[in-house]
Formats: C-alpha cells, sequence, structure tokens
C-alpha cells in the first residue's frame, strides 16, 4: 500500500497542479532561545545531541565493531550516487573525480562497477540491487562500503526499466544482458522476503569482505516507521531512508508523481524507530531527496537525519538542463533549457544522461569534475552557516528545537511547532518552551 498525494509535478510547478509537495522550504531555521554564540566556549563543538556516526561515510572517529573502514570525508554527512545506465562513463568519472576532490564518497548505483570510476574515487559505495545486475563479489571486496537497494523513494515498491537505446555494448557487458534490449529491474529481491533472511544475506556479504566494510540499506519512505524497525533487526550500520522527493530516469511518471512520504515526515518517523528501539549511536540514518543547497542539508540533520546523499542536484551540477552553446533544446528535445525530462531517452543535450557518442562530446570531464567540487563544497559552507546561525558550532548539534513550522501540515508531518506560537499540529504534548 503506498501514501498517495493529488499534486502536480514536483520538479516543475508550471506545469499546474493541486497543490505544491509540501518539502523543507516550509521549514525555517531559528536560534534557539536558551543557546546563543556567546555562550559557547571558544572552538568547542556543542553537540546537544551528538549521535554516533559510521567514520567511513560521515567523517568521525572511533572504532566500530563491524566495518572498520579508513577515516573518512572532509566534508561529513555527503555524497552523491548514479549509475551508468543513467549518467554516461565521462558523468560518472567526472563525479567521483568532483566527489574526491571535495573529501566525500559516491555510489556505484546500480549495474555493476566502472574500473575508472573505482579508480577516482576516494570512498566508493557499491550497490546491491534486486537484478542483481553487474554484482561481482570480486568488486564488492574493493568497496568502502556495500549498499542493499531495497526501495527508492520516488518509485517505492517498484522496480526499474532501462529503455534499450541506452543499453549500449559496454552497459550490456557489465550487466551480461544483451545490447538493445529493455532491461526491467524486479522489485524485490530473489535471494530474501523478510528481514530474517535479510539478515542471513547481510551477515554472508560480511563474510565475503571479512567485516572489514558497513553495510547500508536503502528505503523508499513509506511506511517508515515500521520498515525501519524491521531494518534495524537485520543489523545493518545505516539505514538510507529515499524521500519522494527524489527523481529518477528509470519510472514511469506516474510513480514519480503519485507515491511516497515527503522527507519532512520520513526523517522524523525513522528517528522515532531509532530511537525506540534504542539504536541511535550504534545505526546511522542517512537521507536523501531533493536535497537543492546547504539549508535543506542543515533541515535534514535537524530533523533526524545523520548525513545526507545527493543525487539530482549533483547533475545540475555536471550542467544536466543548462542552456550551453552546443544544445538546441527546442530543436533536439521539444523543450526549452531548463524543463528538459528526457534522461530516459538517452537524448541529453548536454552528454550527461545518454550513451550517444556525438552527445557526449558536450560535456568536459575535467571542467564537469570542478563544477561538481564547486557545488559539493558550497553544499558544506551553506550547512555550515545555518548552523552557526542557529548558534551552533558543529552542524550534527542541529536539532529539532532549531525548527520552526511556516504551515500546519509542515508542523503536523515534521512534528515541530508551528513559527511564533507553542503548538505543535497533531501533537499538543509538544510545545516549544
Amino acid at each position: 500500500k503506498q501514501h498517495l498525494f493529488a499534486g502536480g509535478d514536483r520538479r516543475h510547478p508550471h506545469q499546474g497542479g493541486a497543490r505544491p509537495l509540501p518539502d523543507a522550504r516550509l521549514l525555517a531555521l531559528q536560534e534557539h532561545p536558551d543557546l546563543r554564540r556567546s555562550d559557547l566556549p571558544a572552538g568547542h563543538a556543542h553537540a546537544l545531541r551528538h549521535r554516533g556516526l559510521p567514520r567511513e561515510v560521515h567523517n568521525h572517529d572511533g572504532d566500530r565493531a563491524r566495518g572498520q573502514a579508513p577515516a573518512g570525508a572532509r566534508h561529513p554527512g555527503l555524497y552523491h550516487r548514479h549509475e551508468l545506465r543513467r549518467a554516461l562513463y565521462e558523468a560518472k568519472t567526472a563525479l567521483a573525480r568532483g566527489a574526491t576532490m571535495a573529501g566525500t564518497a559516491t555510489c556505484s548505483g546500480e549495474g555493476g562497477m566502472i574500473p575508472d570510476e573505482r579508480r577516482y574515487s576516494e570512498k566508493w559505495l557499491y550497490q546491491c540491487i534486486q537484478s542483481r545486475y553487474g554484482f561481482n563479489p570480486h568488486h564488492l571486496r574493493l568497496a568502502d562500503a556495500c549498499e542493499f537497494f531495497i526501495g527508492q523513494g520516488c518509485k517505492v515498491g517498484l522496480g526499474g526499466h532501462l529503455m534499450g537505446q541506452k543499453v549500449t555494448d559496454q552497459v550490456a557487458e557489465m550487466r551480461s544482458l544483451p545490447a538493445g534490449i529493455d532491461q526491467r529491474s524486479p522489485a524485490r529481491h530473489p535471494d530474501w522476503l523478510g528481514p530474517d533472511d535479510l539478515s542471513l544475506k547481510i551477515n554472508e556479504i560480511r563474510e565475503a569482505t571479512n567485516s572489514e566494510i558497513p553495510i547500508q540499506l536503502k528505503l523508499g519512505a513509506a511506511r517508515v516507521y515500521d520498515d525501519v524497525r524491521m531494518a534495524i533487526k537485520t543489523g545493518p550500520d545505516s539505514i538510507y531512508i529515499d524521500g519522494m522527493e527524489g527523481s529518477t530516469g528509470a519510472g514511469p511518471h506516474l510513480a514519480t508523481e503519485e507515491t511516497g512520504v515527503p522527507g519532512i515526515a520520513a526523517i522524523r518517523q525513522a528517528r522515532k524507530a531509532l530511537d525506540d528501539l534504542g539504536a541511535t549511536g550504534s545505526i546511522s540514518l542517512v537521507y536523501a531527496g531533493g536535497v537543492r543547497n546547504g539549508g535543506d542539508i542543515a533541515k535534514a540533520l535537524a530533523l533526524g537525519a545523520d548525513a545526507v546523499a545527493i543525487g539530482h542536484s549533483v547533475m545540475m551540477a555536471l550542467n544536466c538542463n543548462k542552456d550551453i552553446p552546443e544544445a538546441d533544446y527546442e530543436t533536439e528535445i521539444g523543450v526549452e533549457a531548463g524543463y528538459c525530462y528526457h534522461c530516459h531517452t538517452g537524448r541529453c543535450p548536454v552528454g550527461v544522461a545518454t550513451q550517444d557518442p556525438e552527445l557526449r562530446k558536450r560535456l568536459d570531464p575535467d571542467e564537469a569534475a570542478e563544477r561538481v567540487y564547486n557545488f559539493l563544497h558550497t553544499l558544506t559552507l551553506e550547512c555550515q552557516m545555518m548552523a552557526r546561525a542557529c548558534g551552533k558550532t558543529d552542524v550534527h548539534s542541529l536539532e529539532p528545537e532549531d525548527l520552526a513550522a511556516l504551515t500546519m501540515e509542515a508542523s503536523a508531518m515534521a512534528q515541530v511547532p508551528l513559527a511564533g506560537s507553542q503548538h505543535t499540529v497533531g501533537r499538543p504534548d509538544m510545545n516549544r518552551y
């Protein structure tokens, strides 16, 4: 059962719809009334509610019983993901190089490992999907973490569909499938049906990697509280919640618009599940979906996330939807620059989400890597600025008390009081003071 919303296109509001999707813009950060910057000791990270984070992804030290990877990112709590089916070779390597320059991590996405992507990535997560396309235990042992793909926020409960025109010889070889034929990923994994089976599968991965890398579970936001509680039972190192604000180039448009749960609700439910089962500090919470700037990251951390992942926004850094001189959007795609929605067709006019050799020439991987670095670095600076605005010296000190809701529905979903009041919609027991 999915949660359905009557609304328009989240990415293109100009197309109309019943109402816009509630998101982080309906929350405002504010300075805590009982905490001012002047109250903090100089140089002291005042962690009001510090949560233990696995250093392999989130730049925190301290040994863990499992998943002891080398010291992590200079940009804590930030990494991105894309698979080769959506982004071409040059884009994937540019993402890896930009992430490494920024000191953070990247993920393989679906479809297996690109050797050069692994070579350029300082921190690299290897994804295990339902179809097992391209999955190789030898590549797994080269990873810094393993992610089990269980669901995606913009097509919860569904598999993927890759159009045949994007299945080049390289993609087909990686997936051990014929070229030029549509490829479909099933909605569930073939070798487990529930948390007990998944727990055994996680133990298999730990055995295959000598328990040297952490295990992450990626869930689409739907029945978040119950799903996270079941995920905790399997014993992962981190749980990744993907909100409905995210995007995909391999799913029905109807599913991306009508299924899932907004992030401001999903993060709070996931954090409550971790708190209720005593898993806070031992299992990290990662959020993704609609993250566009450092303010979105700060709000996600304040709601309870330990880290964020980004996908669509980093595509913008590569040049997605940009009006470059080489591209003629109206002739090639039939829309103006900024309104392209053709990731699934292989006709990307900027050379990012295509396998066409001529279109690929439009993306300079050196310049693209620099733009990715600039974007990731700016996100970090913006998030730090938001933390300082709230009187904090550590972004992980942000908490729900630093937020105010601007609408009643935002208050109900994020469980924070309305701005200018002590009232939390639906929770009379929760107030600001």
